[in-house]
């Protein structure tokens, strides 16, 4: 081959080069961008377009396309669609569509809707160029509000002194700002508690970092999830104690000490009495369970009054001579020497507490305790009101006095007592009302004369089916009402049918309809339905209403033989 031959052959081999070259299209970059998203900043939930085109495309060059996403949140990479095939997020409802027409230089990805999860860098990939990378990424931002994720830190454990750091993680875009808070409201210690970024740091802990932590996240579109963890603090148990209790012996009542028990893990408690006062050996009767003599109590006061504690009582019960005497609280926890507490119980001339349990078979149960001033030969009764830890525990009790007569006064001592002083006495006077349940005034809406029925309060109260109250046939609001002087309490409403004159007076006829009370004789209150039971009584039971008003009410005829109160 000759030179001029040589060179020809080079001018074509480098021709079919620069045509080969010039045959693999480029993504059109006329967004700075490249992938072109609509909208531009998508929001989670929305529906997303992303667009990716090629440029240099012939008539006859079909070029395939491939959709990727490397997430940020995991870091996983998801191959979503190649063309129109979708290969992701197909269940378990298809939120991804993939188009391409035939003729078209345009390959778009649509997300419906758009999840929080699909924040990271989407990917638009040609697949056939011959060893060549051509490809478009862009970060495709997720507006959302901030959500907690499962990997921040969950409850944990740790020793008194140690240093714990707690993580929050969150995820939104704008990026979250992290709060931390203390459930109960107090402030996070400047000293040994400090915050970098979204992670919480406590340097040497102690129990009273104990407690509920929260995580608050929150961005531009607004607060997202809170995230709560419990942070327990392992720590050696420790007893408070009142010093000292006193009650009257014999007296057919009880008393009760307490105690504040403090540790984590739980501890164990038991009770003991000393068997011989002031020995240093400490020499015990038997440990102390419940039975007919003491009542064993352990509760979780409110956090108002402490945290991880618990309040422990010991009830004695019909406090008798041999009762007095100091009692031990013991305290046990793994991995802790055991701690106690001890409490004097001492003779008082008058009753200081005045409690009594279930076990109790003193006065209160087999007889009631009445105090009258004219007639009781028994010491009034004295209740206590303690001061435990300088904090002043107010006591609120009720006590149900059984068998008082009516029209009666009756007059009780209250008094206040720290260790042995007893303070100011305030007497409590009591007096019980006469309630006559008989003693009402009856007004009927109306009266059906054919049946000429008695219409008064003793036809009501006689017992007999053949003597009442009865209201006309109108198509209206009819009611046969008894008014007491005061308003009394009310327990059972008992009627009956009137079986009175049955050529005009069917006894079905009126037992329907409902029972109703009122304090003002204006505004009704239903509290029974009216049934008919033939020759009985029907007892209508209510839940001790108090009123003055009471009465039948229907929409038609109505009559009874009865209206009796309980």
């Amino acid at each position: 081959m000759d030179l001029i031959s040589y060179f020809f052959v080079c001018i074509i081999y480098i021709s079919i080069s620069l045509i080969n070259a010039e045959t693999i299209p480029r993504f059109d970059m006329r967004d700075k961008d490249g992938i072109m998203f609509d909208p531009i900043a998508p929001r989670a939930g929305e529906r997303l377009i992303a667009t990716c085109t090629l440029v240099g495309l012939t008539s006859n060059d079909k070029r395939h396309v491939e959709w990727s996403l490397e997430r940020f949140n995991d870091g996983k990479n998801f191959t979503l669609a190649v063309d129109t095939d979708v290969l992701q997020f197909n269940q378990p409802v298809p939120r991804l569509q993939a188009i391409h027409g035939t003729d078209s230089s345009d390959w778009q990805l649509i997300f419906d809707p758009l999840d929080r999860d699909d924040i990271g860098n989407l990917t638009c990939r040609l697949t056939d160029t011959n060893l060549r990378d051509v490809y478009l990424t862009r970060f495709l931002n997720v507006i959302s509000e901030p959500v907690v994720l499962e990997s921040s830190t969950k409850d944990i454990e740790v020793n008194e002194g140690d240093t714990v750091t707690l993580i929050c993680n969150a995820q939104g875009y704008p990026t979250p700002n992290i709060e931390w808070q203390k459930a109960d409201a107090q402030p996070l210690s400047l000293g040994h508690i400090r915050q970098v970024g979204s992670q919480l740091h406590l340097y040497q802990v102690t129990s009273r970092d104990s407690g509920i932590y929260k995580c608050l996240a929150s961005n531009l579109v607004g607060f997202g999830s809170e995230w709560t963890l419990k942070l327990s603090v392992r720590f050696r148990p420790y007893v408070y104690c009142q010093r000292e209790v006193g009650q009257a012996p014999d007296f057919q009542v009880d008393v009760y000490m307490e105690c504040y028990v403090y540790g984590y893990p739980s501890p164990k408690i038991n009770w003991r009495k000393e068997r011989s006062a002031g020995h240093s050996n400490m020499k015990y009767d038997t440990d102390i369970w419940n039975s007919q003599k003491y009542f064993i109590e352990a509760t979780i006061p409110e956090m108002s009054i402490c945290t991880d504690c618990i309040l422990a009582r010991l009830t004695i019960i019909n406090v008798e001579q041999g009762d007095l005497g100091f009692y031990y609280i013991n305290v046990t926890s793994p991995s802790f020497p055991s701690v106690y507490g001890r409490i004097e119980l001492y003779a008082t001339s008058d009753c200081q507490q005045f409690i009594t349990h279930r076990n109790n078979k003193g006065l209160l149960i087999e007889k009631p305790l009445l105090i009258n001033f004219q007639q009781s030969k028994v010491n009034p009764i004295c209740f206590a009101i303690l001061f435990i830890f300088k904090i002043y525990r107010g006591l609120e009790t009720k006590y149900h006095l059984q068998g008082l007569k009516s029209n009666t006064s009756y007059i009780f001592r209250l008094c206040a007592s720290y260790e042995k002083q007893i303070g100011k006495t305030t007497l409590l006077s009591l007096k019980t009302l006469n309630f006559d349940l008989n003693n009402w005034t009856l007004s009927v809406s109306s009266s059906y004369a054919p049946l000429n029925a008695e219409n008064t309060r003793e036809s009501l109260l006689d017992g007999l089916f053949t003597t009442g109250a009865a209201t006309s046939y109108s198509y209206g609001s009819e009611w046969i009402k008894a008014t007491f002087p005061r308003p009394v309490p009310v327990a059972s409403v008992t009627i009956a049918p009137l079986h009175k004159n049955p050529k005009v007076w069917n006894p079905q006829n009126g037992n329907s309809g409902t029972l109703q009370y009122s304090h003002d004789d204006n505004n009704w209150i239903t509290v029974g339905t009216i049934a008919y039971v033939g020759m009985q009584h029907q007892k209508i039971e209510i839940d001790n209403i108090t009123a003055q008003y009471w009465r039948l009410c229907h929409d038609w005829c109505l009559g009874t033989s009865s209206f009796l109160f309980k």
